[in-house]
């Protein structure tokens, strides 16, 4: 009977995670959507930096994120977890090639094709204004299983492809300093940097460059997360994204991301056709 109260439990977690993922993906998109970091001009022209709505988001997202990481540290909920480096395996660029290399990678398809991994589910509404997505989709698919396929035989002849450095090597932050503070001192530096950015590049102008018809000075304000609302702020909807931290780590559905899912869905195609996969 305990085993199968524990078995109960953790069917009942089980579920909780998947419900928190679904309803965290489901923020994550409505964030995108309201942003308006899923237009595909809009990424582009990040890319060219001429539109400064993503990094608008993402250095929120970032901030927020950190914030939350902190607090979820002094819980004991999620220890702090530094991210090792990943080799190509040449022995170039001091174990970081994967790093760099898969880095040109996405910013080069990011220009090209206006979508990144975590936007292009959330373009799926936008019908003509991202009227090439169901070639990207497919083209991501086909990339994802051919690499599956591939990647044993780069492993065979590259034995020290995708080797992680460790943790002592890859953490940049200086034992005698303190976490929090670090934190706090990178949050400051988001927050001046959101703040120059708006003072340049209003938030509303970046908005109408897309939408031409999006008013730039409304009679009536909105409230920040008006869900009626056209648009929102681009750094109102990166901390709600930040914060999604919490729900994620909370209920152990783990980190919020996208390229799992491409993983997924990849391998459940490639399993229709080679029964090895099955």
């Amino acid at each position: 009977r305990a085993s199968e109260r524990a078995s109960e439990r953790a069917s009942g977690s089980g579920v909780m995670e998947h419900v928190v993922s679904l309803a965290a993906g489901g923020l994550f998109g409505l964030a995108l959507d309201k942003a308006k970091t899923n237009v595909p001009s809009v990424v582009s022209d990040q890319m060219e930096m001429r539109n400064m709505t993503m990094l608008r988001m993402f250095v929120s997202a970032s901030a927020a994120s950190t914030a939350a990481m902190v607090v979820l540290d002094a819980l004991g909920v999620r220890k702090r977890d530094v991210r090792t480096s990943m080799a190509l395996g040449f022995g170039k660029l001091g174990g970081y090639g994967g790093n760099v290399l898969g880095g040109l990678l996405l910013g080069a398809g990011m220009f090209l094709t206006g979508s990144c991994p975590g936007t292009a589910w959330a373009q799926l509404p936008l019908g003509e204004a991202a009227a090439t997505l169901p070639s990207l989709v497919v083209g991501g698919l086909v990339g994802t299983i051919l690499y599956g396929y591939a990647e044993k035989h780069i492993r065979a002849c590259t034995p020290n492809y995708q080797k992680r450095g460790t943790v002592k090597e890859s953490d940049l932050v200086p034992s005698n300093l303190n976490y929090a503070l670090m934190s706090a001192a990178y949050v400051g530096v988001a927050a001046l940097l959101l703040y120059a950015v708006d003072q340049q590049y209003p938030w509303q102008s970046q908005v109408a460059k897309t939408m031409p018809g999006y008013p730039l000075a409304s009679p009536a304000p909105q409230l920040p997360l008006q869900l009626d609302a056209v648009a929102w702020d681009p750094a109102v909807a990166g901390i709600i994204v930040g914060l999604l931290q919490f729900p994620m780590h909370l209920t152990t559905a783990g980190a919020l991301g996208m390229s799992s899912a491409w993983v997924l869905v990849a391998s459940n195609i490639a399993a229709l056709f080679d029964r090895d996969l099955a």
